[in-house]
């Protein structure tokens, strides 16, 4: 079982030849894909589109995220009802 925190994340989300590299010896081991913390999600997305567009695109290969925080990830993307006063980086 590989766990990745989420300097782990940042490393395989930037997608170097490198990390590319790694995710092929972690598939060939039978260690992909990774499991990830919920508490590492949390300290690796900031609620920007645009910032966590890698980090999102490697959490998505991720099945062992549960679903609900699937469903998270996806509902960042779309537009909905924000909480008076909350910044929408912030409204879960």
């Amino acid at each position: 079982m590989l766990v990745l925190d989420s300097g782990g994340i940042s490393y395989l989300a930037a997608r170097s030849g490198e990390a590319l590299a790694a995710i092929r010896v972690f598939t060939r081991q039978g260690l992909w894909p990774p499991t990830i913390p919920t508490a590492v999600l949390v300290e690796s997305l900031t609620g920007n589109p645009g910032r966590d567009a890698t980090t999102n695109r490697l959490l998505k290969g991720c099945r062992s995220i549960q679903p609900y925080l699937r469903c998270w990830l996806a509902a960042q993307h779309c537009s909905g009802p924000q909480l008076d006063g909350v910044p929408p980086s912030t409204t879960w």
